[in-house]
């Protein structure tokens, strides 16, 4: 199975230094590679980079994107853009990642060029069946001794379960927890407990990271999710954990469709009840603030359709008011809708109409009100699909007399 992992900000490059980010969601540029990581869940391999930048960096300088796993970037896809280029891709170079392994993307200035923006993607090619990454981390450090929620893909600041919510677009399920802190959580007993929540109902996904380490996982545990699902992460304090750290995490989505993975989006930043704004369809940690300026919210996709649009509001529009969402493609709207409208309606889905996405098409979600409606936030999910390789007849050939019989 293939999945496209897409991605931009609008955070700056760095002139000088090397830096690193994340491969699925929104979220700024680090000088710490850890900050970066995220956990890959499920085995195959990393491919096809695709990198764009919003201006070249000029003559005699550049910008080196390399995708990194376990901090290694030998035979990794790279992609150099110099000079009046604006663009780049690896088609060729491809690396094999394992359960367990931490991936994120590399930026490398040379020349000192000017700032600059970037949008990427890069292909994960599953070595099984239905399988795809749900990819999150927060440089947003965990602040006090409370529960915290977090977007599951992505990631957004730590807070209240409102604040943190995405929607499952399609049915299939959730495993493979893994968890890395920057700090181990302290002196024993003190530990974090991180598990997977649907709505305010905690699911048996769940991991505890205890003193004197830093890293967790559940593999064994796996929740069932249907369309329509609400969805977070939480992190609970137990006993008095003195370390304050940030954490990355992955998890295996398993689709009930072969070839369908997850795109999830969501953030506390309330909805203008009067302007069209903008958002990435995955914001992450720093870059999830809705903007009237389309620009600042692309990211880079490759061949797929888009499908499965759902959407969740915090509070309903309110009688004779709406929101609309639509997805928007190579900065023009797309086919997928969703209006929300009036007093009793918080949810809306629309799972009839499709974009067709082709390799450097730049993707994002707009949210239109209508009539000035009630202040709120907004969750969704849609599905990336990409139709599985047809299987090979056994004998390699096909009986055209009886096609039960290969």
């Amino acid at each position: 199975m293939q999945q496209v992992l897409i991605n931009g900000n609008y955070d700056a490059l760095g002139a000088t230094a090397t830096e690193y980010n994340h491969l699925q969601g929104a979220s700024r540029w680090n000088a710490t590679e850890a900050i970066g990581q995220q956990y890959a869940s499920a085995a195959g391999k990393l491919k096809n980079l695709y990198v764009e930048l919003n201006d070249s960096p000029g003559a005699g300088k550049s910008y080196d994107f390399t995708v990194r796993v376990n901090g290694s970037s030998v035979g990794c896809p790279t992609v150099h853009i110099h000079d009046t280029d604006t663009s780049g891709s690896d088609l060729v170079n491809e690396i094999a990642v394992a359960a367990g392994d931490l991936i994120c993307i590399e930026c490398i200035p040379t020349g000192t060029p000017p700032s600059r923006v970037a949008r990427w993607s890069v292909l994960f090619e599953s070595d099984v069946a239905n399988e795809s990454l749900i990819l999150g981390g927060l440089s947003d450090a965990l602040k006090t001794p409370t529960v915290e929620y977090s977007n599951i893909m992505g990631g957004s600041s730590w807070g209240a379960i409102a604040d943190a919510s995405q929607v499952v677009p399609t049915g299939g399920s959730i495993s493979h927890l893994y968890v890395k802190l920057s700090v181990d959580p302290g002196t024993a007993p003190d530990a974090f407990r991180f598990t997977l929540m649907i709505g305010a109902v905690a699911q048996a996904l769940t991991c505890t990271i205890t003193a004197d380490d830093t890293t967790g996982s559940d593999l064994v545990n796996s929740v069932a999710v249907s369309a329509g699902d609400i969805v977070s992460l939480r992190c609970e304090y137990l006993e008095t954990p003195s370390g304050r750290p940030y954490a990355v995490w992955g998890m295996k989505f398993t689709a009930d469709i072969d070839g369908e993975s997850l795109i999830l989006g969501g953030t506390s930043d309330d909805l203008d009840s009067n302007d069209v704004e903008y958002n990435f369809v995955t914001p992450g940690a720093g870059e999830n603030i809705w903007t009237p300026t389309e620009a600042e919210t692309y990211m880079l996709a490759q061949a797929m359709t888009l499908i499965k649009l759902y959407v969740a509001l915090s509070a309903a529009p309110g009688d004779g008011n709406s929101y609309t969402f639509t997805s928007r493609v190579a900065g023009g709207a797309g086919n997928l809708s969703v209006a929300i409208t009036g007093a009793a309606t918080t949810t809306g889905n629309d799972v009839v109409n499709a974009d067709v996405l082709v390799a450097g098409n730049e993707v994002g979600i707009c949210s239109t009100p209508f009539s000035k409606p009630t202040v709120a936030d907004a969750y969704w999910g849609l599905v990336g699909y990409i139709a599985p390789p047809a299987a090979v007849p056994r004998h390699g050939f096909i009986n055209f007399q009886d096609p039960g019989i290969v």
